[in-house]
């Protein structure tokens, strides 16, 4: 499948996306949110103009990891 996305529509799916522990200290990733544990934990993202400033490039690479990381888990 071949589907045309633009820089928005990737932070979308990056938004949409669980943040496991293994990728919370991750460079890229741990300067787009924060992690508050307790009762519930949860990841928070932070406001778009941090996630905006990122390239496109570096934008794909975060979303590449959160999926593989969700894909290996499924597969477990």
């Amino acid at each position: 499948m071949t589907v045309d996305l633009d820089k928005q529509d990737v932070i979308t799916l990056i938004k949409g996306s669980f943040v496991p522990w293994e990728l919370m200290d991750h460079p890229l990733i741990s300067k787009l949110g924060v992690y508050v544990g307790g009762f519930q934990d949860k990841w928070y993202w932070n406001s778009n103009n941090v996630i905006n400033q990122y390239a496109e490039e570096d934008l794909l690479q975060v979303y590449y990891l959160l999926k593989s990381k969700r894909n290996s888990n499924a597969s477990n």
